[in-house]
């Protein structure tokens, strides 16, 4: 793993998080809308019915894969903050900062920063290449050392 990709992984991680979110309000609001069914009868499709408990069980699930995440997240980008306040000051640490720490899309890095959107965007891989230097030569070891975890659910079925 390189510089680049320690920071693309953490900027993904909360990209992630942001769609299990999303997944958790659906699976709410499916539940809200979701009638009791009655087992007894017969189906024609023969399939399984699907009532509230499986919608239960399934968000249970999904919570569990967005704990594991979001666990993960506070650990790495906390550890991207403390290494990337390393940086010289400027404008190069704080794209950085914003786009990988503070999770910010383009167009609000570029009014933070008052550049344009172009000039942050040429900007980040120079700022990339800066935090890779700073890591080679004050904490060699430092990308051999990171491993992000993979959430596995319990799958039984």
């Amino acid at each position: 793993m390189d510089a680049g990709e320690f920071l693309q992984r953490i900027y993904d991680l909360e990209s992630d998080i942001v769609c299990k979110e999303d997944e958790i309000r659906k699976i709410h609001e499916d539940m809200i809308h979701l009638k009791s069914v009655d087992i007894g009868q017969d189906r024609v499709d023969g399939g399984q019915p699907l009532d509230i408990a499986d919608k239960v069980a399934n968000l249970m699930e999904v919570e569990a894969w967005l704990n594991t995440e979001w666990d993960e997240l506070i650990k790495w980008r906390e550890k991207a903050r403390s290494l990337i306040t390393q940086l010289d000051p400027g404008v190069s640490k704080s794209v950085l900062l914003l786009r990988v720490v503070n999770h910010r899309n383009w167009k609000k890095i570029a009014a933070i920063v008052h550049k344009s959107e172009d000039y942050c965007r040429h900007l980040y891989p120079l700022a990339v290449r800066d935090f890779d230097y700073l890591l080679a030569t004050r904490f060699p070891d430092f990308l051999d050392s990171v491993e992000f975890k993979e959430y596995k659910p319990n799958n039984t079925k």
